[in-house]
């Protein structure tokens, strides 16, 4: 608790500069979300601003953030997924070339 509540005195006490103090949580990034309802559908429309392609319905407020937010987490999953492909892919090539 000493740590976390009070980092400064934590490294003062354990002769630490602040800066090697590792933070303890890292910033999640999150999307803003506009949700409007859609009167002409009679429903909800939740949507992620950064990320258009990302809407949602829902017959609750509720309901479309929660379609959203299943939709965003599909979204950062297949991004990994990508990412560890074409890391994969490179590293095979790098070792297809410096094959001795």
């Amino acid at each position: 608790m000493l740590r976390r509540d009070f980092p400064e005195y934590y490294c003062k006490r354990h002769d630490m500069p602040p800066l090697q103090l590792a933070p303890l949580f890292t910033e999640d990034e999150h999307p803003s979300v506009e949700i409007n309802l859609d009167e002409e559908r009679n429903c909800y429309l939740a949507r992620a601003i950064e990320y258009p392609e990302i809407e949602e319905s829902g017959r609750s407020l509720t309901m479309a953030f929660k379609r959203m937010a299943d939709s965003y987490r599909i979204k950062q999953i297949d991004e990994a997924i990508t990412l560890y492909q074409n890391v994969s892919e490179t590293n095979a090539k790098v070792a297809a070339s410096c094959s001795c």
